[in-house]
């Protein structure tokens, strides 16, 4: 995938988990992708069909939690801090993966997982992962 769609995936990411919190709140999305900026200004994207899935998904969030959402660009050399915690890698001892038989179990309710998101080379499930 690409850069743009990493970058709106985390913002999309943030508003997923913290929707509940953030009802009714003004939340401000501080990124050094313009793409990003712009999408999640305008939530929506119909010139990149890559993209249009997630827009979609970040309006239901806002307008199900009464979430105004805007994006402030920072130029990368002043988003050092983001930067390099996103680059920074977990020691396999910090990843605690779900057991093979709960995985299992997961899959059997909602069916067969092809493709993971939130994955790295030492808790995956499934042969495709986004690390």
């Amino acid at each position: 995938m690409s850069i743009n769609w990493r970058e709106l995936r985390t913002a999309v990411h943030a508003i997923d988990s913290n929707a509940v919190s953030w009802t009714r709140k003004t939340v401000m999305v501080r990124s050094d992708n313009l793409a990003t900026c712009a999408l999640v200004n305008k939530q929506r994207s119909r010139q990149h069909a890559h993209l249009h899935q997630l827009a979609r998904r970040l309006l239901y969030l806002c307008n199900t939690h009464q979430i105004k959402l805007f994006a402030k660009y920072i130029p990368g050399r002043e988003n050092h801090v983001a930067d390099h915690l996103s680059r920074q890698t977990l020691h396999p001892q910090h990843e605690v993966p779900l057991s093979r038989e709960h995985f299992r179990a997961l899959e059997s309710m909602f069916g067969e997982r092809k493709l993971d998101l939130f994955a790295s080379y030492t808790n995956s499930q499934v042969k495709q992962y986004f690390p």
